[in-house]
């Protein structure tokens, strides 16, 4: 059993605990051997987890997580809500089909974190995996689109502004659900925090929130790094001072929920 404060990393949906070992034994790995001038970039992983890491590096490395962004995991959880009526799509405006390779930069130019994702990886994302775009009958503009990215991971689903209200995007999000449970897996999905509107979409769709995530980059300690600047609540430019207490320098908070959704946050089929 592995366990983080009152944190059981068995109990958890989607099974970190595997996760959880491996990712600890990778982040040992480079520090014994001392690779640990690369820095280590870790996509949306459990709240939990990405503290314990934080901790090993700061006392290991003096490193810290740099850049971190929240997000909240969504699992289908609810399949008779997935049969939600949705008004049709004009069918003498728009359609409905498979995406392809033309579609790439396309995607890519919609993708919010483009400067992350590069677009050799959509490329080889619609080569292996279904998605679904919404387009113009008229000059074939893809105006929405939502694609399959690893397991039951579902990409981010994406409108242009100009077809926004128009409820392009619950009707990808929906087939492309659908097809991915299909296919034998059970889908989810990451959701900024401050993202109303897609919270809304993906529990009108039966998801419902597992857990808190969190992507950010490790990076060791450069003595070649600029000077600390003074900031607030003890953190010089990202560095923390000495006298510090180690449990008070993680940028993540590791109490309270622990990272799965709350009672208030729960809500049932």
């Amino acid at each position: 059993m592995i366990e983080y404060g009152n944190f059981n990393f068995i109990e958890q949906r989607l099974g970190p605990k595997i996760l959880f070992a491996c990712i600890l034994l990778a982040v040992h790995i480079r520090l014994i051997t001392g690779r640990t001038k690369a820095p280590i970039y870790m996509n949306f992983t459990h709240v939990g987890i990405m503290h314990k890491m934080e901790e090993i590096f700061r006392e290991k490395v003096k490193g810290k997580l740099d850049g971190h962004i929240y997000g909240d995991i969504y699992v289908h959880e609810c399949p008779a809500e997935l049969d939600l009526a949705l008004e049709p799509l004009a069918a003498d405006e728009v359609i409905m089909k498979p995406l392809c390779i033309e579609d790439v930069k396309d995607i890519h130019d919609l993708y919010p974190a483009r400067d992350i994702e590069c677009l050799e990886l959509f490329e080889k994302l619609v080569r292996q995996l279904p998605g679904f775009g919404v387009f113009t009958n008229l000059d074939n503009e893809l105006a929405a689109w939502s694609l399959q990215s690893y397991y039951g991971g579902m990409f981010s689903m994406q409108t242009k502004p100009k077809f926004r209200r128009k409820g392009y995007g619950i009707q990808v999000a929906q087939s492309l659900t659908k097809l991915v449970i299909q296919r034998g897996y059970t889908p989810f999905v990451v959701i900024r925090p401050e993202n109303d509107a897609s919270r809304g979409l993906y529990m009108k769709l039966g998801f419902r929130k597992a857990f808190e995530a969190v992507r950010g980059t490790f990076v060791p300690f450069a003595e070649e790094d600029q000077p600390p600047v003074k900031g607030v609540d003890g953190v010089e430019n990202g560095t923390l001072t000495e006298e510090i207490p180690l449990e008070k320098q993680c940028g993540l908070n590791g109490a309270g929920t622990n990272g799965t959704a709350s009672e208030k946050e729960q809500v049932e089929c």
